[in-house]
């Protein structure tokens, strides 16, 4: 609150508070502490602009000093907050290591691993020598391969909430303790661990691995992409394989080589076929096995024969997405729609068959023949449809079908 008479000789909005003279203004004594005095010199009466300026440079002071002095603020409550000291050391160590995967010893895996406050996700794998774990070497190799995927996309980082991601490995066999702590009796292990995990021992002092934040391998070892899709679902990101150029130049030059292959098979063929008319429809069977394996899509997307399911702990040999597939799951129901085909020419053409003489034995083997064709092309549709969700076809029409001659069929019967 300010007292007095203003100045007339100053504007008001030149300066942010009320200005009085010396003379007029006058400070009443109400009990009111903050009430204050402020005087106009005559210097400011003669020169308003002068003080217009001095007001703007204040401002201008003001700014920078305030937006500094928060920047601190929250610099400094990040630097305090608990674990972010682990976060930078941490951040640090993968920056310099081989691949951005390291390499811990009993006492970091206890403290990065186990201790509290951890703000952020780590993904350690319980390895051992190879001499006691022959799929450890491979899941090591593996587990670098998703740690450098994530170090090239920036996927470690935090962002829109989510922790920072690390990767580690621990050679259980040089450090005792980390099987105490768990009480492990196998190995490998792929543990995640966050803020969320490992908060109270049991009665022995041990942190056994929950169902739910442990990747178990069975007695085969999974597809790189099961690993992954585990890695994937704990961090909340959506990573894929990164390879390297020198990859990318030795699966270009696998495919090649696959090409050149099939060439001078086909260039064989051309050959003797004439001398070997049968070799013409098997050739052609082979070509539309190649053509419905997909493996041109696993060569690209990586060669993997079967997945796993980390829940039921069984290998799973088909992927439910029509966008993907694994390599064992392309070749079966290749073969199982080439040799459906070849059961239903077999059935018609039995009768033709020279070493076929009797007519009943004509018609069984065409019968068995047919059913076959039948069954394997059940299967087919029944695989297909358990992929997609939505693929039902029925063996007759449905009553909303189009009757009529076939200028009246749009394409959609099958």
């Amino acid at each position: 609150k300010v007292l007095g008479e203003r100045c007339s000789s100053v504007r008001q909005e030149a300066f942010p508070f009320q200005i009085f003279s010396d003379k007029q203004a006058s400070l009443r004594d109400d009990g009111d502490d903050e009430s204050i005095l402020i005087s106009c010199p005559p210097y400011f009466q003669r020169n308003p602009n002068r003080l217009m300026r001095m007001s703007d440079s204040i401002r201008r002071m003001l700014c920078p000093l305030a937006l500094a002095i928060l920047c601190a603020v929250f610099q400094g409550g990040w630097a305090g907050a608990p674990g972010a000291d682990k976060v930078t050391e941490l951040a640090l160590m993968t920056k310099k290591a081989p691949n951005h995967i390291l390499h811990f010893s009993g006492d970091q895996y206890k403290k990065y691993v186990i201790e509290v406050p951890r703000p952020y996700m780590m993904l350690a794998m319980l390895s051992g020598d190879a001499s006691y774990c022959k799929e450890c070497p491979g899941v090591e190799a593996v587990m670098t391969r998703i740690a450098r995927s994530y170090w090239v996309t920036g996927a470690n980082k935090p962002s829109e909430g989510r922790l920072p991601v690390f990767f580690s490995i621990v050679d259980v066999g040089q450090e005792r303790p980390v099987v105490d702590l768990h009480e492990l009796r196998t190995i490998p292990h792929l543990v995640a661990s966050d803020s969320k995990t490992f908060k109270k021992p049991n009665r022995k002092g041990a942190h056994p691995l929950k169902a739910k934040d442990n990747f178990v391998f069975g007695n085969k070892a999974p597809s790189p992409m099961a690993i992954l899709d585990f890695v994937n679902g704990k961090t909340g990101r959506q990573v894929t394989m990164h390879y390297t150029f020198q990859e990318r130049i030795r699966h270009f030059g696998f495919l090649l080589s696959i090409l050149g292959g099939l060439c001078a098979v086909a260039l064989v063929l051309v050959l003797l076929v004439r001398r070997f008319p049968i070799l013409m429809p098997i050739g052609a069977l082979l070509i539309e096995f190649v053509a419905t394996t997909g493996i041109f899509h696993n060569i690209s997307h990586g060669m993997v024969w079967q997945g796993w399911d980390h829940q039921t702990k069984q290998a799973v040999t088909f992927q439910r997405s029509t966008r993907s597939q694994y390599l064992g799951e392309g070749v079966m129901m290749a073969g199982t729609t080439v040799l459906s085909g070849v059961c239903l020419l077999i059935s018609v053409s039995a009768p033709h068959f020279s070493f076929l003489r009797k007519r009943k034995l004509v018609d069984i083997s065409s019968l068995i023949a047919f059913f076959f064709f039948v069954w394997l092309s059940r299967k087919v549709i029944e695989i297909y449809s358990w992929k997609t969700g939505w693929y039902s076809p029925t063996f007759l029409p449905a009553p909303s079908a189009t009757m009529g001659p076939l200028k009246a069929d749009r394409g959609n019967s099958f």
